[in-house]
């Protein structure tokens, strides 16, 4: 800052972003003190340097874990596991992502066999859309952390006042914070 000291000084709680107003007050309303389970989705296309490790390490900070592993992290694993995903504090997926500026609700998390002769089949991804259209509930979720490439980004050229990418999908559902990447 101007008078050399730093903006986390002057803010000792930290410094969010939300994508809306509207999204920060129901955010605000979250109170979530557990953070005892994990529910992860571990390197379902089975090319990611690093990602099982990174699964692996951080699940091993839980007791209360489940994880869909490789081949086994599918849309329909994934469906039958909600009861697991509604009861998790830390969601956590390690797998390739998509933002589609074009038609944002489809930019979605690959999940095992959506990668079908180089093109991505939409009906067995995790999408926007899914986010926005199933009954997510992510009401006892802390943090939704997506360690995949392009899951922050957003529409630039959109001119209103909140922007519609996946990190808002994951907020809407109810999670109180998510971490994407560019």
């Amino acid at each position: 800052l101007s008078d050399g000291s730093f903006l986390c000084d002057k803010f000792t709680d930290g410094v969010s972003y939300t994508p809306s107003c509207q999204l920060l007050q129901q955010i605000n309303l979250r109170q979530r003190v557990d953070f005892k389970s994990l529910f992860a989705i571990q390197n379902p296309t089975e090319d990611l340097d690093f990602a099982d490790l990174e699964v692996e390490t951080i699940s091993s900070l839980f007791d209360d874990k489940e994880v869909l592993s490789k081949q086994q992290a599918t849309q329909t694993a994934l469906s039958q596991a909600s009861s697991q995903i509604q009861q998790a504090n830390y969601l956590h997926f390690s797998c390739h992502g998509i933002f589609n500026l074009f038609s944002p609700q489809d930019s979605c998390l690959i999940l095992a066999g959506a990668d079908e002769n180089d093109k991505v089949n939409l009906n067995k991804c995790l999408t926007l859309g899914n986010l926005f259209e199933r009954d997510f509930n992510l009401n006892q979720c802390r943090l939704v952390v997506l360690s995949a490439c392009e899951t922050g980004l957003i529409d630039i050229q959109n001119t209103s006042d909140e922007y519609i990418s996946l990190p808002s999908g994951f907020l809407y559902a109810g999670s109180s914070s998510v971490i994407s990447s560019l």
